[in-house]
C-alpha cells in the first residue's frame, strides 16, 4: 500500500506540469500540485528511515522518468539518451528520498516545506545545477501566487505548495485517524510557516497591484519594438551544410516582412544557432547578414557559432575550424547594427551537460565516441549587456532556468532580457512547454520584459507581471512583434537574491541538530 501511495505521488507530480498526457498550457496541472505530496507524506508516516528513503526515491523515479521522457528524443545522442534519462532520474530521485528521510527523522510534518525548499536549492546548484520540475514552477499561470517570486524566487512558491500539502495531511490525520502530535516543534514550525506564507502572499499580491499601476503608468516612457523570428527548421536538417541556404532564406524573408510593418531601429531576434556556422569566418553569410541589416535598418540579434583560432592573422580563410588548431568554440549571439556590422556578442556561460559538452570526457575515455562538434562548446565568462539603447542581455537556451544568472544580468544594467533557444532537439513533446513555463518567474523576479525566440517554438513575450502578452504555437513558421515599455522596478529578490532559500536551510539545520541531540 505504501509503495502504491509513493507511485501515486510521483504521477501527481508529473501531472502538475506540462506532461506526456497533456503537453500544453493547462491551468488544471497547476491545481494538482496542491495535493501532489499527500500520498507520499501518508506513506512515510510511521515508516523507518530506510523505508522512507525508498518510498521517496520511488516517487522521484516515477516523477522524473515520466516528466523528463523527452530526453530520449535527442537522436544525436543515440543510446546515450536513455542512459542520460536513467542516470539523471536516479540522481534527481535521490533528493525526494532524502526529503522523505529528513521529514521522518525530524518527527514533524511541518518541517517538510523547509526541507523541500532546501533540497530544491541544492539541486539547482550542485553538479552545475538542474532546477527543473521545481514544485513552484507548476504555478506559472497563477498570477497572484506568481508575484511572490519577486521576493523569494520560485522557492517561496514551492514552500507554499508544500506547506498546504502538509496542512491537508494533518487535517486528514485529525479527521480520519485521530492522529495528534504533542511535539512542540509542530507548533513552532507551523507558526513560522504560517507567518512566512501570509507574508509572501500579502507581499506578492500588493506588489502585483503596485507593479501593475507602475506598468500602466510607464506606457509613456521609452518603448522598444522587438520582433521574434521562428524559422521552424527541422532538427534533422538544421546542421546540414546543404540546408544552410534554405535556412538563411527563411529567416531573411521573415526579417524583411517584419520590417515592412515597422519603423527603423527595431530589434529583430533570430533563435539559437539560427545560422549553425562560424559566422565571423564565413564571408558569404557574414556579408548577407550585414546587407540584410543595412537594408531593413534594423538591429539583428542572431544565434550562431564563434571560435577562437590559433594564428588568426595568417591564412584564416583556409584554416579548418574543426581541426586540432581550433582552441575553443562558443554558442554565440551576435548583435548587428545598420551600417556598422557586428557591434557586440555574447558567449553562452552555462552549458548543457551531454548536449554542449560531455562532463569528465578528458578523464572517462569511453565517452569520447559521443563527443562530436555539437558537444564540445567552451563556456563564456562575461556577464554581458549588449550595445543597444536601452541595453539588454541575452540568455541562450536553458540559461533562463537559472534565477541567479538572470539576476546578475539585470543587476549589471540589462533593461530587458532576450532568450534564444532551439527546442527542436526534443520533438513534439512536453519539453517546450516545460521550458517556457519557467520564463514568467524570471520576469517577475526582476520585473523586466523577456522576449523569447525559439526555432520551433514556443516564442513569446512575457511582461514584468509574468503574463504571456504574445506567444506562438510549436512547429510553425512565423514571427511576432511587441512594443515593450522600459522601466525600473526594484524587487526584494533582485536586491537580496536567494535569502529565503538560505533561511529555509538554516531552519532545517537547526531542527536536525536538535533531533540528533535528542536521539543521542
Amino acid at each position: 500500500m505504501k509503495i502504491i501511495l509513493a507511485i501515486l505521488s510521483g504521477f501527481l507530480l508529473i501531472l502538475s506540469f506540462p506532461n506526456f498526457l497533456s503537453p500544453n498550457f493547462s491551468p488544471i496541472s497547476g491545481v494538482i500540485a496542491w495535493v501532489s505530496l499527500i500520498p507520499l507524506l501518508f506513506a512515510i508516516k510511521d515508516s523507518k528511515l530506510k523505508e522512507s528513503y525508498v518510498l521517496g526515491f520511488i516517487s522521484g523515479m516515477v516523477c522524473f522518468l515520466g516528466g523528463l521522457y523527452w530526453i530520449t528524443n535527442i537522436k544525436e545522442l543515440g543510446s546515450l539518451s536513455f542512459l542520460c534519462l536513467g542516470f539523471l532520474s536516479l540522481y534527481l530521485a535521490s533528493y525526494i528520498g532524502i526529503f522523505a528521510v529528513c521529514v521522518n527523522f525530524s518527527k514533524t510534518l511541518f518541517i517538510a516545506p523547509f526541507i523541500w525548499v532546501s533540497l530544491e536549492f541544492i539541486r539547482s546548484h550542485f553538479l552545475t545545477g538542474f532546477p527543473w520540475f521545481e514544485l513552484g514552477y507548476s504555478q506559472y499561470l497563477n498570477l497572484p501566487i506568481l508575484q511572490t517570486a519577486s521576493i523569494s524566487s520560485v522557492y517561496g512558491i514551492s514552500f507554499i505548495i508544500c506547506f498546504v500539502n502538509v496542512c491537508e495531511v494533518s487535517l486528514l490525520n485529525f479527521l480520519f485517524f485521530k492522529h495528534k502530535s504533542d511535539s512542540r516543534y509542530n507548533t513552532i514550525l507551523f507558526s513560522i510557516g504560517s507567518i512566512l506564507i501570509i507574508f509572501l502572499c500579502l507581499y506578492g499580491y500588493s506588489n502585483y497591484n503596485l507593479t501593475q499601476r507602475e506598468f500602466l503608468k510607464s506606457s509613456e516612457q521609452k518603448r522598444v519594438n522587438i520582433t521574434l523570428l521562428q524559422g521552424n527548421i527541422d532538427q534533422s536538417v538544421k546542421w546540414e551544410v546543404s540546408n544552410l541556404k534554405d535556412s538563411f532564406d527563411i529567416y531573411k524573408d521573415l526579417a524583411k516582412i517584419s520590417s515592412i510593418h515597422s519603423t527603423s531601429g527595431n530589434l529583430v531576434v533570430w533563435p539559437e544557432t539560427a545560422l549553425p556556422i562560424y559566422l565571423k569566418y564565413e564571408p558569404e553569410y557574414l556579408s548577407k547578414v550585414i546587407n540584410l541589416t543595412n537594408n531593413t535598418k534594423n538591429y539583428m540579434l542572431i544565434g550562431a557559432l564563434d571560435a577562437k583560432i590559433e594564428n588568426q592573422e595568417s591564412n584564416i580563410k583556409n584554416q579548418k575550424l574543426n581541426d586540432e588548431k581550433r582552441n575553443e568554440y562558443f554558442n554565440t549571439a551576435f548583435l548587428f547594427a545598420p551600417d556598422k556590422g557586428i557591434i557586440d556578442k555574447y558567449y553562452k556561460i552555462h552549458l548543457v551537460p551531454f548536449g554542449e559538452y560531455v562532463p569528465l570526457v578528458k578523464f572517462v575515455t569511453f565517452l569520447e565516441k559521443y563527443t562530436s562538434g555539437f558537444s564540445n562548446y567552451s563556456s563564456g565568462k562575461e556577464i554581458t549587456t549588449l550595445n543597444f539603447e536601452p541595453r539588454f542581455s541575452v540568455l541562450i537556451c536553458y540559461e533562463i532556468i537559472f534565477s541567479e544568472l538572470v539576476r546578475k544580468f539585470v543587476n549589471s544594467g540589462a533593461k530587458f532580457i532576450v532568450n534564444i533557444t532551439n527546442d527542436a532537439w526534443y520533438g513534439k513533446s512536453a519539453m517546450p512547454y516545460q521550458h517556457v513555463s519557467i520564463v514568467p518567474f524570471r520576469a517577475v523576479e526582476n520585473r523586466v520584459w523577456i522576449a523569447r525566440s525559439a526555432n520551433t517554438g514556443i516564442s513569446c513575450f512575457v511582461n514584468p507581471l509574468g503574463e504571456f502578452s504574445k506567444k506562438t504555437d510549436i512547429f510553425v513558421k512565423g514571427s511576432i512583434t511587441e512594443n515593450i515599455n522600459i522601466f525600473d522596478c526594484p524587487t526584494f529578490y533582485k536586491r537580496y537574491g536567494d535569502i529565503f532559500a538560505f533561511f529555509c536551510i538554516f531552519v532545517v539545520l537547526i531542527v536536525l541538530v536538535i533531533c540528533l541531540i535528542k536521539e543521542t
